[in-house]
């Protein structure tokens, strides 16, 4: 911590400097340590999704490679691509899109990396966050079943 008495954190000088404020709220140190869990973690589950559906995946999934875009006959997987809408909606970015063209099923996929006390919070806000997209995407996608789908770890 900084000077004897002051909590404030040395990094960014806001909040009490605790492992939790560093981990997860500290904007200098933390969005960095942040954004790379976020990232690790999610292309664990984008490295199943790749196996799953077919597409050519290496040994491990730390050495997989994300592309924008990977397309079969049965999949379509959108990493981290702004969806096509035809309203002006603002959260159109899912981490993962998958247009699962055998069962007629959209997801969205939504990783967040929280502190154990905020982790129902961040499902929420996940599940809401999407809504105007999910309501474009149903009119775009007829006969598709539509799910977000909040994957949240500690952190």
């Amino acid at each position: 911590m900084g000077n004897a008495g002051d909590t404030h954190c040395r990094q960014c000088g806001e909040g009490v400097e605790t492992v939790r404020h560093i981990l997860s709220q500290c904007r200098p140190k933390g969005f960095n340590l942040y954004m790379e869990r976020h990232a690790r973690a999610l292309l664990a589950v984008y490295y199943d999704l790749c196996k799953h559906y077919g597409f050519e995946v290496t040994p491990r999934w730390w050495g997989l490679e994300t592309l924008p875009v990977r397309e079969n006959h049965r999949a379509k997987i959108l990493w981290d691509v702004p969806i096509p809408t035809d309203g002006d909606i603002v959260a159109r970015r899912p981490d993962v899109f998958l247009q699962d063209k055998m069962n007629r099923h959209l997801y969205l996929i939504e990783m967040a990396v929280a502190w154990d006390s905020i982790q129902e919070e961040r499902r929420a806000e996940k599940q809401s966050k999407y809504k105007e997209l999910c309501a474009d995407l149903r009119r775009q996608f007829h006969g598709y079943h539509m799910n977000v789908v909040p994957v949240v770890i500690g952190g």
